[in-house]
């Protein structure tokens, strides 16, 4: 398990609130100094065929005397980004700077990919974050048994634990999805179609280690969530953005975009109902999001994995982190503020470890480039959910950096 003993957040004087946190992220983007090409580090693109027909893309950022076997990075964005996303394009240069070779995902219909897949992306396929982890790390792949570390974003963060835990649930257990087209997913000739197929729910046999940034564990409740007044803002964001999205992507079956552009759907609910149901064959909405949620997959995460969220995150309730049941491999961090995806801090301090105010990005980066500790003895679970409240005060005044599955949580 790495060593995490993180500095407390404290949220910038002019961003105090989960909303102000995660409209700032959007709007101060805070990407300026890393558009640049960086010193030494070669970019390149590469296709991800998926077995089915479809294919992603991933943006390779290779530093200067990178070799094989030194680590690597992939990053999983999340609802509505890309790898163009402001964090993505930060922390992908950052671990660059630190000798990590980092790997940015588009999704299928994302950014570079846009025009490579016929199925849009949704929620739960864990199955093209292996399928890129093999063309990564597996046999005859870019970067044949290098360390991988893999961090997830918001919704790219449930897809990243859900294929953390099927790895470590074993090869018995049934990886994708019910209402995805499923095990025929990579049987084809790709480079990375006959390692995934031999192995199914298995990421490559190289050292793993996990982060997921403010993850939807729990996509019924994190949809359930947004109907206060203010999140209905967010609703409404997301599912007129996704249908423009869909009906902008030209390689998208016509009869599924006329059947979203019917719909007009309002909510989040609403699209999933009219895309990705029918497109991907699940029996209902709740089927999806049962199906598809990587909440009861955590206990198996046998991988060092960093859980961290925030109490006034606006999208991601606290309380879905609060109820997962923490497998062997995990740590979780819970910050009184930072909203979704935002966490931008004061300006630090002259004794202050972090560079600029990106919070989060140096919470990424420590884990995925940490030395490994000694094991730390993990307490039984229990029969039910993970809580935290005594815990998180006794952690407050001792200052103790958290034990596997503890929660941690930090001032503003």
């Amino acid at each position: 398990m790495p060593a995490f003993d993180p500095p407390p957040f404290r949220s910038h004087r002019l961003l105090r609130g989960g909303h102000a946190q995660t409209l700032a992220a959007v709007y101060w983007p805070g990407t300026g100094p890393y558009l640049a090409p960086l010193p030494g580090v070669v970019a390149s693109r590469h296709r991800v065929d998926l077995g089915d027909g479809d294919a992603l893309a991933l943006h390779d950022l290779k530093p200067r005397g990178w070799t094989l076997g030194d680590p690597v990075a992939l990053l999983v964005h999340g609802l509505g980004g890309s790898a163009d996303s402001p964090y993505m394009v930060r922390i992908a240069a950052k671990l660059a700077a630190r000798g990590v070779r980092a790997f940015r995902m588009d999704h299928r219909t994302c950014g570079a990919g846009a025009d490579l897949s016929r199925q849009p992306y949704h929620a739960g396929l864990s199955g093209d974050v292996r399928a890129s982890a093999w063309f990564l790390c597996g046999p005859g792949g870019l970067c044949p048994g290098s360390p991988l570390g893999i961090a997830g974003f918001s919704m790219g963060g449930n897809m990243v634990l859900k294929a953390l835990g099927e790895h470590g649930a074993g090869p018995s257990h049934d990886a994708p999805g019910e209402g995805t087209p499923g095990d025929e997913r990579l049987d084809g000739d790709s480079r990375i179609a006959s390692p995934y197929a031999l192995h199914p729910g298995a990421l490559p046999d190289v050292p793993l280690r996990g982060v997921a940034l403010n993850p939807a564990a729990d996509l019924a409740a994190c949809c359930d969530s947004l109907t206060g007044p203010v999140q209905r803002f967010y609703d409404r964001h997301f599912a007129k953005h996704l249908t423009r999205h869909v009906t902008n992507t030209p390689t998208i079956c016509s009869r599924q975009v006329r059947a979203l552009q019917q719909a007009r759907p309002r909510r989040m609910r609403d699209f999933d109902a009219a895309l990705t149901v029918p497109g991907w064959r699940y029996e209902s909405v709740d089927h999806y999001y049962a199906r598809e949620s990587a909440a009861p997959l955590v206990r198996q995460i046998t991988a060092p994995t960093l859980i961290l969220t925030s109490e006034d995150d606006p999208l991601v309730p606290a309380e879905v982190v609060r109820g997962l049941k923490p497998g062997p491999g995990v740590r979780m961090h819970v910050c009184e503020g930072g909203g979704h995806l935002g966490y931008i801090a004061r300006k630090p301090p002259g004794d202050h470890p972090d560079p600029d105010r990106r919070w989060s990005d140096w919470r990424v980066i420590d884990w995925l480039t940490a030395p490994a500790e000694a094991p730390v003895p993990t307490p039984p679970p229990t029969d039910g959910p993970a809580t935290a409240d005594s815990r998180r005060e006794s952690e407050r005044v001792n200052g103790e950096s958290g034990a596997p599955g503890s929660f941690v949580s930090t001032p503003r």
